[in-house]
């Protein structure tokens, strides 16, 4: 994450995926990704299709992928790591806790859907590496867990989106399995 926008800025966009699902963008002088469905777009198909290149180490280099797979989960340059996201979704959702008319703000809720973004992105990412024989136990279980935070990120979204308690408290299960499984992970002895 290079940034928080607000409701109502103006950006250029710069270029798009081959979907037209995520937009590229400068902000700040630094170039940023958003979910297309985020912004209100003009004249968005004009926007060039850019190749998007995730990192990946697709060798059975085992410093390479633990490398890679420490930065998708704790410390991605860019800010799109789980670690940090998740820590932003969770001081967002204490404050609503404190203000609960916070659920109907657009700039929080704008501000909650970016942080959730990274979760599908971080799980593409995962599935894009190839683990060396050793932590393919420990891929498998960080793909469960990855998996397990996008059903999070995607019942927070619309249980926000609808005010469904139950579908909050879903969301809140499958958190607390993904934290299960990457505790799990972590404790494979070969990583």
């Amino acid at each position: 994450m290079i940034g928080v926008v607000t409701k109502g800025q103006s950006f250029i966009i710069t270029g798009t995926n081959e979907h037209r699902d995520w937009l590229r963008f400068q902000f700040q002088g630094k170039e940023g990704w958003a979910a297309a469905y985020l912004m209100d777009v003009k004249n968005g198909d004009e926007a060039p299709i850019v190749e998007v290149t995730a990192p990946t180490s697709n060798s059975a280099d085992i410093d390479g992928y633990r490398q890679e797979m420490l930065t998708i989960v704790y410390s991605d340059p860019l800010g799109y790591d789980l670690r940090s996201n998740l820590e932003a979704i969770v001081g967002l959702l204490t404050k609503s806790s404190e203000n609960p008319l916070l659920l109907l703000d657009d700039q929080w809720r704008l501000e909650v859907a970016l942080h959730l973004s990274v979760f599908p992105m971080a799980y593409d990412r995962v599935q894009e590496l190839t683990p060396p024989d050793s932590l393919k136990n420990f891929h498998t279980i960080m793909l469960q867990a990855i998996n397990e935070c996008n059903q999070f990120s995607a019942e927070l979204a619309q249980g926000i989106d609808t005010l469904d308690e139950e579908i909050l408290l879903s969301a809140n299960s499958h958190m607390e399995r993904c934290a299960e499984l990457m505790v799990q992970a972590s404790d494979d002895p070969n990583w």
